[in-house]
């Protein structure tokens, strides 16, 4: 017989607030660099990179404040969460104001 499942590590599992709030922190670190990629390749178009960087930012909120609704540890990760959001709320302004902003 073979005893080797019995001898393995358990798995450490990862939450789903312990996710959510580191990806509501590298997403608006990330998300100049991709609003320059999509720039370079729609040959200066504004809009899609901005249509884009505003969906990351959107979408990193909504992870940050899920992290804090679902997070059981709350205090670990509210450091975390909360930078995220701020990040996310400054970075979105600016995609805002750059895809309002008339161009002459």
């Amino acid at each position: 017989m073979s005893e080797g499942p019995a001898n393995t590590a358990p798995r450490a599992r990862v939450s789903f607030a312990t996710l959510a709030a580191l990806y509501s922190v590298v997403v608006p670190v990330i998300t100049p660099f991709v609003w320059f990629i999509i720039l370079g390749l729609s040959n200066g178009y504004l809009l899609p990179a901005a249509n884009t960087a505003h969906c990351l930012l959107v979408s990193s909120f909504v992870a940050g404040v899920a992290s804090l609704i679902r997070g059981s540890q709350r205090r670990r990760y509210l450091w975390i969460a909360g930078a995220g959001i701020v990040l996310s709320t400054v970075l979105g302004y600016f995609s805002l104001l750059v895809r309002t902003m008339p161009i002459c």
